[in-house]
């Protein structure tokens, strides 16, 4: 999933930081030009790899994932 994978390149070379927010549904379906469940699916994938870990209300943050970064 191109989306997904782009996501967490910006996560392992430092992009996308801890505690930053990661595109929503909306800014993936822009920039990638795919559909909103695609979109969501490639934001779940990132949860389940740990890499996207938490929402603070409607917000998606990067949290400190197991094993990338300090």
């Amino acid at each position: 999933m191109r989306a997904a994978d782009v996501i967490r390149r910006r996560i392992t070379n430092g992009t996308c930081p801890p505690r930053t927010r990661v595109p929503s549904v909306i800014q993936l379906r822009a920039e990638f030009g795919v559909a909103q469940a695609t979109a969501q699916k490639a934001l779940t994938r990132l949860r389940a790899e740990s890499r996207h870990v938490h929402r603070a209300g409607t917000r998606q943050l990067r949290g400190r994932a197991r094993g990338i970064g300090p």
